[in-house]
């Protein structure tokens, strides 16, 4: 792509003008970095561009995903069909606090769950994309339509929940973990 905002076939702006929401958040933490270059910032940045990462459809919440999760679900109850505004709700769990600090443009809203716990579901303050969720079980769920290279994790390993109020077209991989409801403890 040649033209006055591109170098080559490089995907970099000239100028700052027309860069990305991507490219403006690695601009000001690689800023940050060489002002101050101590080890949480240079480490959050190279978190941001190496590994994966969680980001609202605006571009303003970022959560970098240090490491891959360890589960991966597809939910099908009514909750997270409503929520994610289709067929199930895909979920990436991690440990609690394993995150770090979640960035202050997330704010929450509690429901209950079917088994009496809280879930924390956290969404970006400008666009409303839903993040996360924040399980008083002990885990984080980052929704998996807000990870950037949700492509690179193998879903066709996760477990499926909730699959009595499953859609009657949806086909469950042959062999898939599944749960009428909850996962047991």
């Amino acid at each position: 792509m040649n033209g006055p905002f591109w170098r080559g076939n490089c995907r970099y702006p000239l100028s700052g003008r027309r860069r990305s929401a991507r490219n403006r958040e690695i601009g000001v933490i690689a800023d940050r970095a060489k002002s101050s270059p101590n080890s949480s910032t240079l480490e959050y940045l190279s978190l941001t561009i190496m590994g994966l990462r969680a980001i609202c459809q605006c571009g303003l919440t970022v959560v970098p995903l240090p490491f891959e999760p360890k589960g991966l679900f597809v939910c099908h109850c009514l909750s997270c069909r409503a929520q994610s505004s289709s067929a199930f709700g895909l979920s990436a769990f991690y440990p609690a606090n394993s995150l770090g600090e979640l960035p202050p443009t997330l704010k929450k809203w509690q429901r209950p769950t079917d088994s009496g716990y809280t879930i924390d579901n956290m969404f970006c303050e400008r666009c409303g994309t839903r993040v996360l969720h924040v399980n008083s079980r002990g885990y984080i769920a980052v929704k998996g339509g807000t990870i950037e290279g949700t492509e690179k994790l193998d879903w066709s390993k996760a477990v499926h929940l909730y699959t009595r109020t499953k859609l009657p077209w949806v086909v469950i991989p042959e062999g898939a973990q599944q749960y009428e409801a909850e996962m047991p403890r």
